[in-house]
């Protein structure tokens, strides 16, 4: 895969599904994983976290656009503007890993390609339970 060091990369972030999360579409969690992920929600299902980054128990993964070359009608070549192409899902870690200067090398050099943070949303059916 080649290096994509500029721009946007769109993340396909991981949901938790603890006990103390708001109930299906009453969840912003539930909301905001049905639009990154395009997947339904369950209604009876809590959803309590929306994590992105590296974490190992919930990685987030970087759609990465791959063209696949053919040969469309007559031999005409397919490309970047035909038919064709598709995304792949890349774990976020290895994707750092191949595209190190997104991160800095003062970052990289001390954790190396494992973000050293981990970013949630939390919809927590009764607030007062996350600060126990």
């Amino acid at each position: 895969m080649e290096a994509e060091n500029s721009g946007i990369v769109k993340l396909k972030c991981c949901v938790k599904n603890y006990d103390w999360g708001k109930i299906g579409r009453e969840s912003s969690v539930a909301r905001l994983y049905a639009k990154n992920s395009g997947e339904e929600t369950e209604d009876s299902k809590p959803y309590a976290e929306f994590w992105m980054g590296t974490h190992e128990s919930g990685p987030s993964y970087a759609v990465v656009a791959q063209v696949v070359v053919g040969q469309g009608e007559n031999g005409v070549p397919l490309g970047s503007h035909g038919r064709g192409n598709s995304c792949n899902l890349v774990n976020l870690k290895d994707w750092i890993e191949q595209n190190p200067c997104v991160i800095g090398d003062k970052v990289l050099q001390k954790w190396g390609p494992s973000l050293p943070f981990l970013f949630k949303v939390c919809s927590p059916l009764n607030p007062a339970r996350i600060m126990d």
